[in-house]
């Protein structure tokens, strides 16, 4: 806290004041980072091809990782509850991963094609998620790796679109094979 109060210019006095301590500010903090991230959200129109929706999705969780800014700062901290939970974790699932952890599963099971059990859409959406929360954390390794910086955004959009497309509609044929 005193790192936080120096940098930002206050006494910590007022942090108590108006936070109510430290658990306070953080949560303030968590809020006013997903208030922002919620007007950034992907909307998705379902009337559309469901395949172009999912690159538009795509698309903004690696703006998210690859640009920065705040989008980028509640992201990790998010990978940081996610190794070891506060009190507020499950607040923050809620509020800044669950509408468009929902909004991406319905997008997996329009790409299927095919109706799919609940607990595969949601792992097939992760790993959409996944791929592209790598760049975020990653993007040391990804540049060593690429001996350079990785394609633009929407090239990787598209690449992970493409990918994700082809394994959600391979996953959903094998499924109905072994079903028949």
């Amino acid at each position: 806290m005193r790192d936080v109060v120096r940098l930002a210019d206050v006494n910590l006095a007022a942090v108590n004041y108006y936070f109510g301590g430290k658990e306070g500010l953080y949560a303030a903090t968590i809020a006013d980072l997903t208030s922002t991230r919620a007007i950034l959200r992907p909307r998705d129109d379902f009337e559309k091809d469901p395949v172009g929706l999912l690159h538009t999705h795509v698309s903004v969780l690696l703006r998210r990782s690859m640009e920065g800014g705040r989008n980028a700062k509640l992201s990790r901290i998010l990978a940081h509850e996610s190794m070891e939970p506060t009190p507020y974790f499950e607040n923050m699932i809620a509020s800044a991963i669950g509408p468009e952890f929902e909004r991406l599963i319905q997008l997996v099971e329009r790409v299927a094609g095919k109706p799919l059990e609940r607990s595969d859409a949601a792992s097939l959406a992760l790993s959409v998620m996944g791929q592209c929360y790598f760049y975020l954390f990653a993007a040391p390794a990804v540049r060593a790796l690429l001996q350079g910086p990785p394609d633009p955004v929407e090239s990787l959009a598209a690449k992970i679109t493409d990918y994700s497309v082809d394994a959600i509609r391979s996953f959903a044929n094998r499924k109905q094979v072994l079903a028949e």
